[in-house]
């Protein structure tokens, strides 16, 4: 009532103190609410946080796709760019949605995923740059037996790459190393890695 009433402030502060003090499904109409305050600017760091919240439930993660959210999530790590609080949110609330059947696929789809993740990889630190990686290792570590309905068609761009090898060599979570080493050792083994990789990371 409180979306449809326009009030999405206090909609988001409501769903966020009933997702917070338990994880639980939530009705279709509300992810929808949160997923559209996560698209505006004004709302969209109090509702990425909120998002992430709703996708700690595994059952909230397909509705979360079908209202749209992997997109809404992608542009919201663009429009904040690749740092502070809404870009990290999104950025996990991203690596959720990929554990749901077909969400993978759905980030893989969004034109802007590759570029912005790569950005996020570069330009982030800590828990933002893991799941970055994190997100990247779902959506193209597949590659030649995902078994999703699309496989993993085409390989990412070389700058995802890059950025994946480079934050490797820099300062990364033992778990940012795992998911990029798993990335790359995918991508390896599909013969799909365009850019020399000696291994790094990987031990």
């Amino acid at each position: 009532e409180k979306f449809a009433a326009g009030e999405v402030v206090a909609a988001l502060r409501a769903v966020e103190r009933e997702v917070e003090a338990a994880t639980r499904p939530v009705p279709a109409g509300v992810v929808a609410g949160v997923v559209a305050a996560v698209r505006e600017p004004a709302t969209a760091r109090l509702a990425a946080k909120v998002l992430l919240f709703v996708l700690l439930e595994e059952g909230n993660r397909e509705t979360a796709l079908e209202a749209g959210a992997a997109s809404a999530a992608v542009e919201a790590v663009a429009a904040s760019g690749p740092a502070g609080a809404t870009a990290e949110r999104a950025l996990a609330a991203l690596e959720l949605l990929c554990t749901a059947p077909g969400g993978a696929a759905a980030v893989r789809r969004e034109a802007l995923a590759a570029p912005v993740l790569a950005r996020a990889v570069e330009g982030m630190a800590g828990r933002g740059r893991e799941c970055a990686i994190g997100v990247l290792a779902a959506i193209y570590g597949s590659v030649g037996g995902g078994g999703e309905e699309d496989g993993a068609a085409s390989p990412p761009p070389p700058e995802v790459v890059k950025a994946v090898v480079a934050a490797m060599e820099g300062e990364c979570s033992a778990r940012g190393r795992r998911k990029g080493a798993q990335l790359l050792r995918a991508l390896q083994e599909a013969g799909r890695l365009g850019l020399a990789w000696d291994g790094v990371g990987d031990h």
